[in-house]
């Protein structure tokens, strides 16, 4: 990663490129880059990222333009995300390929943009990317991107699967917490249950959750501590606040304009997102659990402290009162219950 610096942390400095050897006496630079947002920090849980430094992504692409290693093949190892690849692409000629991340976009064969060839993979295994290099002296030829279906890919390595079972055999883990009437499938239902969870837990009006947090695709009707924990891994604190109509709109069209798609989902309230054809946010509109219009004034509101640290919306930086109940502990009480 070029664009991070460990300023003072117990973290190793990491390499801002590695440049391999092959057999055929090619060679392959990759460089590493880390999205950063207004705040210029990358999109994370922020009191993790004392001691840390982050560059703007495009100052170090433009030195890596007038000091472009010497190799014959160049790839950008990039967690910008889809929409900034393309702007990195279309600015600079410097990549053959860039590998992508953050946004988790689904694209099945990559996408060129001048002679950028542009990939990734959606997200959490689902596909195994396999991108495909022909070099004729020592110049690229061709380029080429497939995804496996990891879902549907039935061959495994027998040793290392029993390696795997080693690691997962947890009882306490595999304790089942409750049966439901049917299992849960869809980020967006998944999304449904933690937020009732919340609230129900917590006896605020609205609990709000980024999908982006949700680590899992399904539940089954039978559910261990294990699948919780897959499903919200990173002991996220919830907090509260109280906030009025204008601020839960400014909150989801936050969110919205990270990938310009929706990642709340919510409880307490439901929401209209009006868009324009260029899929800009134009109106959001709030409605309450009968499906009126909104009238009460204020809310209590509960969120993870990942959505009050990352989201760089001013009055979610006071005023929060922490529960000291992480999210996960939040849906075991409400299912045990």
């Amino acid at each position: 990663c070029s664009n991070i610096k460990m300023i003072d942390s117990p973290l190793s400095q990491p390499e801002s490129q590695i440049i391999f050897h092959t057999k055929n006496n090619d060679t392959i630079a990759i460089l590493g880059i880390l999205q950063t947002g207004k705040n210029k920090l990358p999109d994370a849980y922020q009191p993790k990222l004392n001691g840390l430094q982050f560059i703007n992504p495009f100052k170090i692409l433009h030195q890596y333009h007038h000091d472009k290693p010497h190799a014959n093949i160049h790839i950008l190892l990039s967690h910008l995300g889809y929409k900034t690849d393309l702007k990195v692409a279309g600015k600079f000629s410097d990549f053959d390929i860039i590998i992508g991340g953050h946004s988790h976009t689904y694209l099945p064969h990559g996408t060129v943009k001048k002679k950028t060839l542009i990939v990734q993979t959606k997200s959490y295994m689902r596909y195994l990317g396999v991108l495909t290099i022909k070099l004729v002296s020592h110049h690229i030829i061709s380029m080429s991107d497939s995804l496996i279906n990891l879902n549907k890919y039935n061959n495994i390595d027998s040793s290392l699967q029993n390696q795997i079972n080693k690691y997962n055999v947890n009882p306490a883990l595999d304790k089942v917490v409750t049966t439901l009437s049917k299992p849960i499938h869809s980020v967006d239902s998944l999304g449904i249950f933690i937020t009732n969870a919340m609230r129900h837990s917590l006896h605020v009006d609205i609990a709000l959750q980024n999908n982006g947090g949700i680590r899992i695709d399904s539940l089954p009707a039978r559910i261990t501590y294990n699948q919780l924990y897959q499903m919200m891994p990173f002991g996220n604190q919830l907090v509260v606040y109280h906030l009025t109509q204008r601020h839960l709109k400014k909150l989801i069209r936050y969110a919205y304009n990270l990938h310009f798609n929706n990642e709340i989902s919510a409880s307490g309230i439901s929401f209209k997102l009006i868009t324009n054809k260029k899929g800009k946010l134009t109106s959001i509109k709030l409605y309450d659990k009968a499906g009126n219009p909104l009238s009460k004034k204020i809310f209590s509101v509960s969120i993870n402290d990942y959505m009050a640290s990352a989201y760089q919306l001013s009055f979610l930086k006071k005023n929060a009162k922490p529960t000291g109940i992480t999210d996960v502990d939040a849906v075991i009480d409400f299912i045990t219950k």
